[in-house]
């Protein structure tokens, strides 16, 4: 049995806002614009092909920053270079499969021309889509096998609208300038470590009587003649994080104080366990600059056990199925969490996603059981957009779920619950023709969290011994061809022949549905599709 449990330390990040006076304010504007400027330097000899490791020297006395401060650039680079090179290959892996597909309608075109009305046409399209998303996959291996990479500071979309400018609200060329220029320069980044002063000697914090902090950051030398060496930022408000950053802080604190003589001479080097490193990240937006403190946090003790049996979480596009189940795989109790973030801004989605994962997470604290949630790369489900009606589209477009996962990992970290990720493959089909027809109550959603919960202990969900009585879309049940294991193939091996027949059952039962009720049936059968499992 695999134990469930959470990584040692992990990342996080807090923000609030700065009240900066005007000085303050012209000094960060000062510092993004020209570590900005350093960066994009960098990124043109990274370009050029010259090893950025190597002109590090180079860099600190043409402009004048510190060992620090281009070290924090340059990691900064590093992580946007990184980022793109992994979209490219997400991106090459969504082109091949478009044209797989577009060769397979090809295909079947070419096979039934006379039964298809315009085929010259309709095989005219196709030809073209294909020759257009062959020469996108040449042109991005290309760039992949040389390790090219595009980045825009400041953003394509501002970029392009210079193109346009009555249309985008710039009555001339200048107007667009300096807001481009505006948009390249709006954020600068302070690498901590742990062996520096409070965590970061760019900027280094202190804390006042009323919990709020001071920020004494290192100014570049290139604007030390106008701001001296450093500026303090007095004050700041911590809005969110708040104990986190003051553990770190005293953390920090702590290691300081066992670095002295006195402290060394008594205890040693105990001082190297001790320290976290906090970076800070300077934004600025149409009201003020933003502070981001990111730090990492060591694990709490674990408040769950899998002795106890396990709850498992099936994420779907308008609520969070839950289903727990006991140590043996056994039903126990099922419900589902609202959460729809279709047709919300960012902010309420962030709130209604925040709300049902804490319902989730008080109720393993209650139960004690950890959470299993499905390892799903929901880039895969986005390439069946196309055969999806209209609403399904937008429904799973909007569909926030790296957010969803984002904050159940967060969430059972903080609070010491145990967290496992399976593949989900055929559960929401074994959960519903295998669970679906003994547990009544169970929904299809329900029944797949049933199987993911299950899958934690390693079940092998052998083939039921009845295939009638499987719930279809419309509240009733269906029969399914009886189906026997094919010995030396793996049971998904069979599992995928009944999702073929369940798939052909469910089809021609909205034909024939729909057929009897007309055109009205179709907001009725709406959720159909989604039921079918992937």
């Amino acid at each position: 049995m695999p134990i469930v449990k959470q990584p040692e330390r992990k990342i996080f990040t807090y923000q609030t806002r700065i009240r900066a006076d005007a000085i303050q304010a012209k000094f960060l504007e000062d510092t993004a614009t020209h570590l900005s400027q350093v960066e994009r330097a960098l990124f043109a000899d990274y370009s050029r092909g010259k090893n950025i490791l190597k002109i590090k020297s180079e860099y600190l006395s043409r402009y004048g920053i510190t060992a620090r401060q281009f070290n924090a650039i340059r990691i900064n680079l590093e992580g946007k270079l990184q980022s793109i090179k992994a979209i490219q290959v997400d991106n090459l892996r969504v082109i091949t499969h478009k044209i797989n597909k577009i060769s397979k309608v090809i295909a079947r075109i070419e096979k039934n021309k006379s039964h298809i009305k315009n085929a010259h046409h309709v095989l005219h399209q196709k030809k073209r889509s294909l020759a257009i998303q062959q020469h996108k996959q040449g042109a991005l291996s290309s760039k992949i096998a040389s390790g090219k990479v595009s980045l825009c500071f400041g953003g394509k979309r501002l970029f392009n609208r210079q193109y346009h400018l009555k249309k985008n609200g710039y009555s001339d060329h200048a107007g667009w300038k300096e807001d481009w220029h505006q948009s390249r320069c709006q954020q600068f980044f302070l690498l901590g470590s742990k062996d520096e002063a409070m965590g970061n000697q760019s900027g280094v914090a202190t804390l006042n009587p009323d919990s709020s902090i001071n920020l004494r950051i290192r100014v570049p030398d290139h604007l030390s003649t106008v701001y001296g060496k450093y500026v303090t930022l007095e004050n700041i408000t911590l809005n969110h994080g708040k104990a986190d950053i003051l553990a770190a802080l005293a953390e920090n604190s702590l290691r300081k104080s066992l670095a002295s003589k006195a402290e060394m001479a008594k205890k040693g080097d105990l001082f190297k366990s001790h320290g976290v490193a906090i970076n800070y990240r300077f934004v600025q937006d149409d009201k003020s600059w933003r502070l981001f403190i990111i730090l990492e946090k060591p694990t709490v003790t674990s408040k769950t056990d899998q002795r106890r049996g396990a709850i498992g979480v099936d994420i779907n596009v308008s609520h969070l199925s839950v289903t727990e189940i006991d140590h043996k795989g056994n039903y126990r109790r099922a419900f589902d969490i609202p959460l729809s973030t279709y047709g919300k801004s960012r902010s309420q989605s962030l709130a209604v996603i925040g709300d049902a994962v804490s319902r989730l997470a008080a109720y393993a604290l209650e139960t004690g059981k950890p959470i299993v949630i499905e390892a799903l790369d929901f880039s895969e489900k986005k390439k069946a957009l196309n055969t999806r009606n209209k609403k399904k589209c937008r429904q799973l477009s909007a569909f926030a779920y790296a957010s969803i996962i984002q904050h159940i990992r967060a969430k059972t970290f903080n609070l010491g619950i145990g967290l496992a990720a399976v593949n989900p493959a055929y559960s929401s089909l074994i959960g519903r023709v295998k669970f679906g027809r003994i547990y009544t109550t169970l929904s299809v959603h329900q029944a797949a969290a049933l199987v993911i919960a299950r899958r934690l202990f390693r079940y092998s969900e052998r083939l039921p011994h009845c295939w009638d009585h499987i719930p279809d879309n419309t509240g009733g049940h269906l029969t399914l061809p009886v189906l026997v294991k094919i010995p030396r193939r793996h049971i998904w091996h069979t599992w995928a022949t009944v999702m073929k027949n369940l798939q052909k059952a469910l089809a021609a039962q909205y034909r024939m549905f729909k057929q009897r009720a007309g055109p009205s049936f179709d907001k009725w059968f709406d959720d159909a599709d989604q039921q079918i499992p992937f």
